[in-house]
């Protein structure tokens, strides 16, 4: 058995950072340079995101709302300075535990799990 934080830090969370980055470069006009600092990384990760070379497994989360208005709404706080890249991660952390009690999330990745572990 697996932690389920292990799914999430293996896959949603480049995937999460990659929707951001996409709101921020295409929303909010910044550039690369710009949102790695605002999420804590590279210029070439968010190059690699844009271009969809990190992050791929976001097209499989797409349907999720949650996933989707909580990656616009973190976009919309750090191109307004609401958030820092350390809240930035906090509102991934909520996501998550958000998700941890989503049926319909784990029953989408195909993923069985058990009182928080992957089975």
């Amino acid at each position: 058995m697996r932690p389920t934080c292990e799914l999430s830090i293996k896959y949603l969370l480049p995937a999460f950072r990659s929707a951001v980055a996409r709101h921020l470069v295409k929303d909010y006009g910044l550039t690369q340079q710009e949102v790695a600092r605002m999420l804590g990384t590279t210029q070439a990760a968010i190059s690699h995101y844009l271009r969809m070379r990190r992050g791929k497994v976001f097209r499989a989360f797409e349907s999720s709302s949650l996933i989707r208005s909580s990656a616009q709404a973190v976009a919309a706080k750090l191109a307004s300075s609401e958030l820092d890249v350390n809240g930035a991660n906090s509102s991934f952390c909520r996501l998550c535990e958000q998700l941890e009690r989503d049926e319909g999330f784990w029953a989408m990745t195909g993923l069985r799990r058990k009182a928080g572990f992957l089975v």
